[in-house]
């Protein structure tokens, strides 16, 4: 019988363990035992605290555990925030599975395989890769390169070096970006380590981590002889309804929560390249009604009206984000600016709190004023 993704099932969360210093991973049950529904490797569902707010997670635990299901989630918004708040026995509400999954009984069986992934995004590969081990002769070897900024922030960290690391078969690279008191393994960031690793190209690879990771990694393997075919990632971030409604998460004629969110890069060279996405004007129209809101409801204590404005702040800012990313790839394809430069630029502006800001309005404004087009009728 198909499941109806809009029905929401009750779970309870019955542990919650630390794994980075803004990262906890919740073991979620199903009201009397055993789990919610099934999935498969890199679906998504829908958890949701009433009266707070919901959001789509990655499954980070395999479909071969059949007691419970886990999320891992990093604090770095309204509902998430809530979430770290909760405790051991709080019911809540979960949707799915969501999302197409990873070819794990096709494209990767019998394939020697590489997961590359750079912070949180260790989460939706976890999956994929406990899933291999507890189907360990369908699949050949498996190599596991992962870094972070610091030793504290990578995720599952117990997980990798007690299970993992003594798995057969499996090599697993640790990386963190500088170095650390304590930390006798590689420094680096992820991009060049995998060019030092330099695999073999027969190697199927599974990435994901932030964008601009997987960028300069994607890079780097195609100037290995990588074809984009033998390459695959996620992109559940940009999953907002689930079900193909809200338009939120298209990327040219794609929707990421119906034809992804895992795709192969073949797939994704048929869409626009970063430095040509442009998002709808409606995001800075929502920034203006978020902020008479976010005013409003604070000024007269209106406390619902302040939470929804804040929610849709945030969204508005972090489509401006994106664009703002977009504007700053396209300028820096027009000046030709090398790889190493272009790394320290996007860690510079997004690590940097007021500059991130600057980057979230300059991409709002380019979705009214278009200062791609602009640029180029002045160097025309």
């Amino acid at each position: 019988m198909e499941q109806n993704l809009l029905f929401p099932h009750i779970g309870v969360v019955t542990d919650i363990r630390r794994d980075a210093p803004d990262v906890k991973t919740f073991r979620v049950n199903a009201i009397g035992g055993g789990k919610c529904f099934e999935h498969i490797p890199g679906q998504c569902a829908m958890l949701s605290i009433p009266g707070k707010g919901e959001a789509m997670f990655s499954i980070t635990s395999s479909p071969t555990n059949r007691e419970y299901m886990e999320f891992s989630i990093k604090k770095c918004g309204c509902l998430t925030t809530w979430l770290h708040l909760i405790e051991v026995g709080q019911e809540l509400t979960i949707r799915g599975p969501y999302g197409n999954g990873f070819p794990v009984d096709t494209e990767f069986a019998g394939k020697d395989l590489v997961f590359v992934a750079g912070g949180i995004g260790l989460a939706p590969l976890r999956s994929v890769i406990n899933y291999i081990r507890d189907n360990r002769d369908k699949y050949g070897t498996v190599d596991i390169v992962y870094g972070s900024r610091s030793k504290d922030d990578l995720v599952d960290y117990p997980e990798i070096t007690n299970e993992w690391m003594k798995e057969p078969g499996f090599n697993v690279h640790l990386t963190i970006d500088r170095p650390q008191d304590g930390w006798d393994g590689h420094v680096g960031f992820v991009p060049n380590y995998v060019k030092e690793l330099n695999f073999d190209t027969s190697k199927t690879v599974v990435m994901c981590g932030p964008p601009i990771m997987i960028k300069f990694t994607l890079a780097g393997l195609n100037e290995q002889g990588f074809s984009p075919e033998q390459v695959w990632t996620t992109m559940e971030l940009r999953m907002k309804c689930g079900i193909g409604k809200c338009g939120r998460c298209n990327i040219g004629s794609k929707y990421v929560c119906k034809d992804g969110p895992v795709f192969s890069f073949a797939e994704l060279d048929e869409l626009p390249p970063f430095a040509e996405w442009r998002l709808p004007q409606f995001f800075l129209y929502l920034l203006g009604f978020a902020l008479v809101g976010i005013y409003w409801g604070g000024s007269r204590e209106i406390q619902p009206l302040y939470q929804a404005a804040f929610n849709l702040n945030m969204v508005a800012m972090g489509a401006g984000v994106i664009q703002g990313l977009s504007l700053m790839s396209y300028v820096m394809d027009r000046f030709r600016v090398g790889k190493v430069m272009r790394i320290c630029l996007y860690a510079f502006v997004l690590l940097g709190g007021v500059l991130m800001q600057i980057l979230a309005f300059t991409g709002l404004f380019d979705m009214l004023f278009d200062y791609r087009r602009r640029f180029g009728q002045k160097k025309s």
